[in-house]
């Protein structure tokens, strides 16, 4: 019997551990879709590295684009009122164009009324002369 004991006692311990660490694994709760197991690898941690590396230059870029769009909004409002300036200077010189058109058409009109004036008076009073 005692020889019967030091033979089964091994063989109950080992069968203890071995049905011990199945009964563990066994015991815990399968994976299943409401399982809160975050699964993080070496290639995320890089990437959350490269995010915090460049989060700065793209905030300093959204900053940079919107001073940009902010400052092309002044130049097309500022272009809008040196067109407005332009179009009334174009105006106020066509109304002067139209003012010396008039006085050049008066001064080739009394050009040649005089012209012709001055001849007929000319020949009037050069035949009054000779007789």
């Amino acid at each position: 019997m005692k020889g019967l004991k030091a033979i089964l006692l091994p063989i109950v311990l080992l069968f203890i551990i071995v049905v011990g660490r199945i009964e563990i694994v066994l015991g815990q709760p399968s994976l299943t879709n409401t399982d809160s197991c975050i699964c993080y690898t070496d290639a995320m941690d890089k990437k959350a590295l490269e995010c915090l590396v460049n989060a700065p230059k793209k905030d300093s870029l959204i900053s940079n684009y919107g001073l940009q769009i902010l400052n092309f909004k002044t130049i097309v409002r500022n272009q809008e009122a040196i067109l407005g300036d332009n179009q009334k200077t174009i105006e106020d010189l066509n109304i002067d164009n139209q003012k010396i058109n008039l006085r050049l058409v008066r001064a080739v009109r009394n050009v040649k009324l005089f012209g012709v004036g001055g001849l007929v008076v000319g020949v009037v009073g050069t035949i009054l002369i000779v007789k």
